[in-house]
């Protein structure tokens, strides 16, 4: 489905038919958009906003998921460290050997985190500059600052980000941006994750089109009649507001309540 804007085309691209397809992380659309782009030499932002390798570490026996035993979070699994870390308290311990509930050790990862993301790419455009930006990475802010420079003189083809690339940057050479899983936050038990996931959407479109140049948003979901979604990719701010604030009015949340 397309959308228009001032300075973008934006496509929702569902997901789950692409699952049928095999492409359960990359959608063919995404592919293709990344293959134009490169050849014109124009630059690509993609977004994806969770940190680690994989999501959650599952028992294939009980089902049994594990937890942060200090805040209830799912433990990602993180590559680099080759450690287990809950990305609320930042606690990291070894990658668990057997289920803590039934110790099976038929253990899988599951869910993909900016690493798989990085790895995907990596391995069919690896002959172009591709260069990954989240905190685990960005240790320091010059690091940041001399990534966002290289990749403006075009000396990067394609930054993969969390939401550290979103916000407050004006890139001049973009011609795409894609968001890998726009539902992500929506699943997050706060009741501002579908004003976050707005916010975040519209910024990343946001990035792409400048200086008189139309660019080409790609939104990928597994929940493309998700409201939220639907309105922030056609940029309906008006019929948002209206929707989260009746939700806020009707379960007494700010900032109807303190």
């Amino acid at each position: 489905k397309y959308y228009k804007s001032k300075s973008n085309i934006i496509q929702l691209v569902d997901m789950k038919l692409e699952l049928k397809k095999g492409n359960y992380i990359i959608s063919q659309n995404l592919y293709d958009a990344i293959d134009k782009a490169l050849n014109n030499k124009q630059g690509i932002l993609l977004l994806h906003n969770r940190r680690g390798y994989s999501l959650i570490c599952q028992c294939n026996e009980c089902n049994f998921i594990h937890y942060c035993k200090q805040c209830s979070i799912p433990l990602s699994l993180h590559t680099s460290s080759n450690r287990m870390q809950c990305h609320y308290c930042n606690l990291t311990h070894d990658i668990i050997p057997h289920c803590q509930d039934c110790n099976s050790t038929n253990l899988s990862f599951k869910g993909f985190g900016i690493q798989r993301i990085y790895e995907c790419i990596n391995k069919k455009y690896g002959s172009y500059k591709i260069q990954r930006i989240d905190s685990d990475i960005m240790t320091n802010k010059n690091k940041y600052i001399d990534c966002i420079k290289k990749f403006n003189e075009g000396k990067i083809d394609i930054i993969i980000g969390t939401q550290m690339i979103a916000k407050g940057l004006d890139f001049n050479n973009i011609s795409l941006v894609g968001i890998i899983n726009s539902s992500l936050g929506l699943s997050i038990p706060d009741f501002r994750s579908e004003e976050r996931t707005f916010h975040l959407i519209s910024q990343v479109i946001g990035r792409a089109g400048r200086r008189n140049k139309r660019g080409k948003a790609i939104i990928q979901s597994y929940d493309i009649l998700n409201k939220t979604i639907k309105y922030a990719v056609s940029n309906n701010q008006k019929q948002f507001y209206n929707f989260l604030l009746s939700s806020r009015k009707e379960l007494n949340y700010p900032p109807i309540s303190q």
